[in-house]
């Protein structure tokens, strides 16, 4: 029994599908902005689900230092942030990549992997771990992200892409 349930994968968020097969019904008939963010061990089980703030239809502000405390109140060593856009459109905004690009950078600095960021709808998802590794949306999502955002962050955002799995910064 110990060596089954120490190896088990079951329950296991080991996809992108499963992430949002997961988390859909925590976001199921919000008409505002949430954001939560999942603790994963490192079987990819969560271990905690931490809700940092609700917002408005349009957005939801929340501060990197809420996020970065939940992470470490998690005691994993990587997490997944989560929010909506119940306008129905999961495309992120530049506020989204910014914002991600932050959050990655500041969890580095206590060594906890932000393994995707994902953007919920009632009907469809965005992954920006699937769209740096050009995903199969890839290519679309590269050509709307280039279209939509600002230059340099861009370019800023496919350098963190390309980064090592610990993110560290310096």
């Amino acid at each position: 029994y110990y060596e089954h349930d120490r190896t088990s994968t079951e329950g296991a968020l080991t996809t992108t599908e499963r992430l949002v097969t997961y988390l859909k019904p925590r976001f199921a008939g919000a008409r505002q902005e949430k954001a939560l963010l999942l603790s994963l061990d490192s079987r990819s089980r969560v271990r905690g689900a931490y809700w940092l703030r609700e917002g408005t239809s349009s957005k939801v502000s929340f501060e990197i230092k809420d996020v970065v405390a939940a992470a470490l109140k998690g005691g994993t060593d990587s997490v997944v942030l989560c929010h909506n856009h119940p306008n129905g459109m999961a495309m992120p905004s530049r506020e989204d990549l910014q914002a991600t690009e932050n959050i990655v950078r500041a969890l580095g600095l206590v060594k906890i992997q932000l393994r995707d960021h994902l953007i919920l709808t009632e009907t469809e998802y965005f992954s920006m771990r699937e769209a740096e590794a050009g995903g199969s949306r890839g290519q679309e999502i590269e050509t709307i992200l280039a279209n939509t955002v600002k230059p340099h962050l861009y370019e800023k955002y496919k350098k963190l892409a390309g980064r090592s799995e610990e993110h560290t910064f310096q």
